[in-house]
């Protein structure tokens, strides 16, 4: 289970800001390696008491910001975390890679 400390609805950062910043972090610091299956968004907004469209949002930046993305498997896609933050920024898996990933 990811363990993501709780979030501040009083401050004036949206809740799914406030939760990409947390993922972002523990993806640049490792807890999340490549690989690493995320989960899913009913899931993780049961967990944290959030509305699902609130951690589809978060999902969303750190896919754009290529951090994570969708991999077809066998049993459905599965989000996962493609940055290694051994890795220098510029090496961050480009959208189109993303896409030809969930293919």
């Amino acid at each position: 289970m990811l363990t993501i400390s709780p979030l501040d609805s009083g401050e004036k950062v949206p809740l799914f800001r406030q939760l990409y910043v947390k993922m972002r972090g523990l993806i640049d610091s490792g807890v999340l390696s490549k690989g690493s299956r995320l989960p899913a968004t009913r899931e993780l907004a049961g967990q944290l008491g959030l509305n699902r469209t609130t951690v589809s949002a978060a999902y969303a930046l750190l896919e754009s910001d290529g951090l994570i993305g969708e991999a077809a498997l066998l049993l459905g896609a599965r989000r996962l975390v493609f940055h290694d933050p051994d890795l220098p920024n510029c090496c961050f898996p480009s959208k189109s890679f993303a896409r030809r990933v969930r293919k």
